[in-house]
């Protein structure tokens, strides 16, 4: 009996080990297959993985607009869904921290213009985790799980 419980606590702690080591890969991004390390998680995604036209410096005139859902089309092309199945398979994912994207943070204006752009339904907030609205398919960090897929 002695024996197997230290065998138990021995498994328990090379699980413990394992999941450390599981936990610093992750700080260096959310892509598979990715080794760069960054100091900034949303610098190295949107510099490395996500096309430039996410860049929410670029404000969103019909053109950048069009050229933003045409990127999310072709996802959706890739993974054989829809934008609306894109949202199902982020939610799918469970990998992103919930959190509410509202009006004055730098991401919301941009959501809401996406919203406009494509006549989806724009709601007050956004959120990410889950997702309930296409138009925060455009967030940074749902970009990274799209690049991942």
């Amino acid at each position: 009996m002695k024996e197997r419980t230290v065998e138990v606590l021995e498994e328990v702690r090379k699980t413990q080990e394992h999941q450390k080591t599981a936990v610093k890969r992750l700080k260096f991004g959310w892509i598979p297959g990715c080794t760069e390390g960054a100091t900034n998680r949303r610098v190295h995604t949107m510099t490395r993985h996500v096309p430039g036209i996410f860049d929410i410096r670029i404000r969103g005139d019909q053109l950048v607009q069009e050229m933003r859902l045409h990127a999310l089309r072709q996802a959706s092309t890739w993974l054989h869904a829809s934008l609306d199945k894109l949202v199902e398979l982020v939610n799918a994912q469970r990998i992103v921290v919930p959190q509410t994207i509202e009006r004055g943070d730098e991401y919301h204006e941009n959501m809401m213009e996406f919203c406009h752009h494509t006549k989806l339904s724009a709601p007050e907030c956004f959120t990410l985790n889950p997702l309930y609205s296409a138009g925060a398919l455009i967030h940074w960090k749902i970009l990274a799980i799209l690049s991942g897929m």
